[in-house]
């Protein structure tokens, strides 16, 4: 019985084919083949500057996010920067109507997703939430409501 391993790292790509093939003398057979995901190194590592706030549109010089507003948010002060993604606590207050906040990353429309949901005037609702980031940088787009927000940083995905 001749036994050989051997291991071999090919990066695949999303939404390709792939062929694995064992090519054996007269009389020898494959009994197992692996194949495997690794996925990349992660890490959370947890805020612990100082203030976590990133944004509270209800300080002064701020405005509520009106209806299908889109602002971008820099994170990178607060972050590792090889984070790829922020996990933030995402917060609407003091809304006009039922409408929803979406957090995603900066660089490309708008997903379609929501983070937050409010029902009715005046709301406070928070959710955590782990968004991917461009730079340093996020996106969150108002609903069919205006809302105040408020962002906080809990830390860094690498």
């Amino acid at each position: 019985v001749k036994t050989q391993s051997f291991t071999t790292t090919t990066t695949l790509a999303p939404g390709k084919s792939y062929v694995v093939r064992a090519f054996c003398s007269a009389g020898d057979s494959v009994l197992g083949v692996s194949l495997g995901y690794l996925p990349p190194a992660q890490a959370f590592v947890p805020y612990t500057g100082g203030s976590p706030r990133v944004l509270d549109t209800r300080e002064a010089g701020s405005t509520k996010f009106g209806v299908n507003e889109d602002r971008v948010i820099d994170l990178s002060a607060r972050l590792i920067p090889t984070a790829r993604a922020a996990v933030i606590n995402l917060t609407a207050t003091e809304t006009s109507a039922a409408g929803f906040l979406a957090a995603y990353a900066d660089g490309i429309a708008w997903p379609g997703n929501s983070t937050v949901n409010f029902t009715s005037v005046n709301d406070t609702v928070a959710n955590s939430a782990i968004v991917t980031m461009n730079a340093g940088k996020i996106k969150v787009r108002s609903g069919a409501a205006a809302s105040h927000v408020v962002i906080d940083v809990v830390g860094s995905l690498l």
